[in-house]
């Protein structure tokens, strides 16, 4: 677990956080409260393992548009602005968000229904 919090490469970041996945699926499925534990824990781990695989294809995307595991580059980078193809890009979203939650209500915000107009 020490490794998730201490690694600078993405890549090592990974590793160590699908290492700590499985013994926590285990403490699960062996001292669960309840006679579901196994099926707990095969929950558990679904639910920890299919964003962990969203994560890695992020994570590659990142690797093919920069070609570097290294989160100080990564940084260096991003303040740059460098990992987009399109600078303006990075712009628009953070301008969409911000026009989302000025013209939404909080309900529209909640389920996700909010449009936002182009400009």
């Amino acid at each position: 677990m020490l490794g998730i919090f201490v690694s600078l490469d993405l890549f090592l970041y990974y590793a160590f956080w699908e290492l700590s996945l499985v013994p926590m699926t285990l403490l699960i499925a062996t001292f669960g409260r309840t006679a579901n534990r196994r099926r707990a824990a095969i929950k558990y781990f679904l639910y920890t393992f299919i964003p962990s695989a969203i994560l890695l294809v992020g994570m590659l995307w990142i690797y093919a548009r920069t070609g570097t595991f290294q989160l100080p580059d990564l940084a260096q980078l991003a303040a740059t602005h460098s990992i987009s193809g399109n600078s303006a890009a990075l712009w628009r979203a953070r301008n969409s968000k911000i026009r989302m939650l000025i013209e939404c209500s909080p309900v529209d915000l909640a389920i996700s229904l909010c449009v936002i107009p182009s400009t």
